[in-house]
């Protein structure tokens, strides 16, 4: 029997802890004061029993009293776990009553075991209201928002629930082995102030004073009297002694095997050792090391998992979480910028299917499937983005465990390869095309090792139409090389310059003969260069070969055309040079032949007038006026004519020459010559230019005299000379005048010999001057010309090489 009431009363505790945890209060009720009487009637009932052995009576009765108790603690459990089960079995409390007061009047041994288990109940609800006290500062821990505000609950709830009247808190300071005052702290009065403030002045190391010992042992240090320790045990000994603290306590704060923290209590009197109380706070201060463990813990994890957050966003590529149903559970930055979505509620707990295209989902399906059954898995497919947009994706598919959904999701990491496959898209178009163009091409592209027998790996089309043989006659030597198809005459020199090319790692270009598959012997165009490894070993020879059979014909009918050209230039030259010669003599003639009698034709003329003026009238002296006039016309047009001819064998002496300098000699001269003339002249300074020292002021004359010339019916005039300079263009000079201009129409006149665009006697002149002026810029490597309008002027512009 006493076994099953022991089995009975862990079972009363059991349901005390249980009641505990669910949140009920141990109130008095109707079931308990029954017991409570009954227990008393029991004792009545022995001592009636036991009158006639008073003497057993007075040994036993402690253990009567004591069994009452333990009948009492036994009903109170019993009411608690017929509480938890809604009442509804309050008869069982009366027999079990009863069944106890049957069994306590059976055996003094069972009133032994009455009495341990009143003991029990006792530590139990010690222990219920340890426990009280420990949930509440946990929950007001948890609840705290930093460690300086748990650690204040933490001292102020241990204070009032076991009657310390001061507590604080010592913390490791950073970086260094010294304890400092924490601003926690706890006092029931106001003169503890005074011992607050005096601790803030000090520190400890390792094993000094109470909170340093503490430090060095991880242990609970108890002290009945810190105002009988020695400055040495106890530093703060005086200021104790002045508030009157005796009795202290000091107990280590330790999270994930650091000490984080000491506290110390103390009480205004001398206590003794309280092996409870130490193990109360040590629990406390174990609790609250615990939740500073579990903070520590999920403020790392928070950061981990913000860490991981940053990492995810900030990843390039697509990270994503699909479940098994397509329901898309989670997606980084990346992916919605691939989805071109904005927002992640818009995609978030909604199925994906809907952006794959069409003829991908039902694999994307079956992917996402196998990966939720536990399979690794990978897909190239399209979607369609939120904008309408087509993309290429690339997705890496692993099963992961979600416990809240019970099964597998699918973990996927994906990159946008849409340039990939339009690059793809594009090589094999380009090679598509390249193929096209190889097989169209007049001639052969290929690819061949560097051996002599020029032994080929590719080759297009057009090998057949170039040496008769098919591309796969010629790859790997299959039915002939193409080194034996080159002419014996040729071979040996194709050999030594493709070698002589590659060594210096440079492309080549032959003509050489071959026979082809007819006999026929054709010549043919080679370009190419070596494909070489890293280190410079020619491993391939890549080129093009066309046929030029028809261009060597040319060329050679072009060599011998050129030889019989040649020839004839040498005769025609030989032609040039007897009628320069000729025109030299013609010269000489025009020179001395022609002025001897046009000298006689003025002379005789000017004799008669001067001599017979007396019988000559009018109209004879008029005649000879004019006789004399053409006389001089004539020389002048030979002395024209015979600087032409000099300007055409003249050497060029290139020299400098400042041009300013002689257009203001010029300009000095002309209007010496006509003084009564307003005309104005403008000239950049420093013209300075290379060429022929006594060339160069005849055109520059013959510029300026014609400008001053065509300005003379003007009563003012201005003539100016200078230079245009351009970035990148030569140097354009010019003569500009205001005179009477001409019609733009007859510009190509101008500068030829004779040609005249004014009456000559509005304007007297030989008509040589600009066809002189065009001859010498011509000998320059320049050239000239003109912009002029009627009434406008007239701008001669030319240039030098």
């Amino acid at each position: 029997m006493s076994q099953i009431y022991k089995q009975q009363a862990t079972q009363g505790r059991e349901n005390l802890l249980t009641i505990k945890n669910t949140g009920w209060f141990l109130v008095p009720s109707l079931p308990i004061l029954v017991g409570i009487v009954a227990s008393l009637g029991t004792l009545l009932l022995w001592q009636e029993l036991l009158s006639d052995r008073q003497n057993q009576l007075e040994q036993i009765l402690p253990e009567i009293v004591i069994g009452s108790g333990l009948l009492l603690s036994w009903i109170l459990a019993l009411n608690i776990y017929l509480l938890q089960k809604a009442q509804r079995c309050r008869h069982e409390l009366e027999r079990s009553r009863l069944n106890l007061e049957i069994a306590l009047r059976s055996s003094s041994s069972q009133l032994k075991l009455a009495l341990e288990t009143t003991h029990d109940v006792t530590k139990h609800q010690r222990a219920e209201a340890e426990i009280r006290l420990l949930q509440s500062i946990t929950q007001a821990i948890i609840d705290a928002k930093s460690f300086e505000a748990a650690l204040e609950i933490t001292l102020t709830k241990v204070c009032q629930a076991t009657g310390w009247n001061y507590a604080e808190a010592w913390q490791i300071k950073k970086g260094e082995e010294i304890l400092i005052l924490n601003p926690a702290w706890y006092g029931d009065n106001p003169s503890l102030g005074k011992f607050r403030q005096g601790s803030k002045n000090f520190t400890f190391t390792k094993s000094e004073g109470v909170p340093g010992r503490v430090w060095a042992s991880r242990k609970a240090e108890w002290n009945n009297d810190v105002s009988l320790c020695s400055k040495a045990d106890f530093l703060r000994v005086d200021l104790a002694k002045e508030v009157k603290l005796k009795g202290a306590l000091g107990v280590p704060i330790i999270a994930n095997e650091k000490i984080v923290a000491i506290l110390v209590f103390f009480s205004l009197k001398a206590l003794t050792e309280d092996e409870r109380l130490v193990e109360i706070v040590t629990s406390v201060a174990s609790q609250l090391g615990l939740a500073i463990a579990q903070k520590q813990a999920e403020s790392a994890l928070r950061k981990n998992e913000q860490y991981l957050r940053t990492i995810i966003d900030n990843e390039p590529e697509c990270i994503k979480l699909v479940a098994a149903d397509g329901t898309l559970l989670d997606i980084n930055a990346a992916g919605l910028k691939i989805l071109e979505i904005d927002n992640p509620s818009k995609i978030i707990n909604r199925s994906i299917y809907s952006l794959i295209a069409p003829k991908y989902r039902a694999k994307f399906q079956a992917l996402n499937e196998s990966v939720c059954a536990g399979n690794q898995e990978s897909l190239e497919f399209e979607i369609v983005t939120s904008k309408g947009n087509c993309r290429w994706i690339e997705t890496r598919a692993v099963p992961l465990f979600d416990r809240s959904r019970t099964g597998y999701v699918q973990l996927a990491i994906s990159r946008d390869i849409t340039e990939q496959k339009q690059a793809e898209f594009a090589l094999k178009e380009s090679q598509r095309a390249l193929t096209t163009l190889m097989n169209n091409l007049p001639g052969m592209a290929y690819r061949c090792q560097n051996d002599r027998k020029w032994t080929m790996e590719f080759v297009s089309q057009g090998s057949y139409e170039l040496v008769g043989y098919q591309p796969q006659e010629l790859i790997g030597n299959r039915r002939i090389s193409f080194g034996e198809l080159i002419d014996l005459r040729d071979r040996e020199k194709v050999w030594q310059d493709i070698q002589s090319a590659l060594r210096k790692q440079q492309p080549f270009e032959l003509v050489y003969r071959v026979i082809t598959a007819t006999g026929d012997c054709k010549w043919l165009w080679e370009k190419g260069e070596g494909v070489f490894t890293a280190n410079g070993e020619a491993i391939a020879i890549e080129g093009f070969i066309t046929d030029i059979s028809d261009r060597v014909q040319v060329e050679q009918a072009l060599k011998e055309l050129n030889q019989n050209l040649e020839l004839r230039v040498k005769q025609r030259t030989a032609q040039l040079e007897a009628t320069n010669r000729e025109l030299e003599a013609f010269s000489y003639s025009v020179s001395h032949d022609l002025r001897a009698p046009l000298r006689a034709i003025d002379g005789f003329s000017q004799v008669v007038y001067e001599s017979y003026s007396e019988v000559i009238n009018g109209q004879g002296k008029d005649y000879l006026k004019r006789i004399r006039a053409n006389v001089q016309k004539m020389t002048e047009l030979i002395d024209g004519l015979l600087m032409l001819s000099q300007l055409t064998r003249t050497e060029i002496e290139r020299t400098e020459v400042n041009l300013s300098s002689l257009a203001q000699e010029i300009a000095t001269e002309l209007q010496q010559s006509q003084p009564q003339r307003q005309v104005e002249f403008s000239i950049l300074p420093e013209i300075v230019v290379r060429g022929s020292r006594r060339l160069l002021p005849i055109a520059l004359e013959n510029l300026l005299n014609n400008a001053w010339k065509y300005t003379s019916c003007h009563s003012t005039a201005r003539i100016e000379f200078g230079v245009i300079t351009e970035a990148e263009r030569k140097p354009i000079y010019f003569v500009r005048d205001d005179g009477v201009g001409f019609d733009m129409a007859y510009a190509n006149r101008l500068f030829r010999a004779f040609q005249r665009l004014h009456p000559e006697q509005d304007f007297p002149g030989t008509g040589i001057g600009l066809a002189t002026v065009a001859r010498i810029i011509h000998r320059h490597g320049g050239k000239v010309w003109v912009e002029a309008a009627l009434e406008k002027g007239a701008t001669f512009y030319f240039t030098l090489n």
